[in-house]
């Protein structure tokens, strides 16, 4: 019986973890507040529907917070490229900021507004050089692991 369970277990597991295979992944850098901004942003394909998803998580200086540590922002994407990003609740403790940003090939464009502040132009440029995502994929399973819901 034990055995009966831990297959199913692996089963169920390994399943899911084909599910949040990471269709494609980039860095996204620029700069804000004279310090630099940066966006990681995966994309997901949704098994059943075949639907891309998103997750995000991004590092700037804001008007709230004098740290520029990483914090996970929810994907809104639309059908002609545009994004919106908004800070997550569960991380944050309420909608501080949010991120309208469209993408052109390599770049992305945009802004970012703040409930306390106006918006302000941000410009971002994908990151090429970079090959090695394993610290960024780290860091949105960290927020994945701990988020209540």
């Amino acid at each position: 019986m034990k055995s009966i369970q831990s297959l199913f277990a692996v089963i169920l597991f390994s399943t899911v973890a084909i599910g949040q295979e990471i269709r494609k992944e980039s860095l996204f850098e620029g700069t804000f507040n004279n310090e630099l901004i940066q966006i990681y942003i995966q994309s997901f394909m949704q098994e059943c529907t075949g639907d891309i998803y998103y997750k995000s998580i991004v590092r700037f200086l804001d008007a709230d917070r004098n740290e520029t540590t990483w914090r996970k922002f929810v994907v809104y994407a639309n059908d002609n490229n545009g994004f919106l990003l908004v800070d997550d609740y569960w991380n944050s403790g309420r909608y501080h900021n949010y991120l309208f940003i469209k993408q052109y090939g390599s770049e992305f464009k945009g802004y970012i507004k703040n409930e306390k502040t106006s918006k302000k132009e941000v410009s971002l440029y994908r990151n090429t050089t970079r090959s090695d995502f394993s610290e960024l994929r780290e860091e949105v399973q960290n927020f994945e692991d701990t988020d209540d819901c």
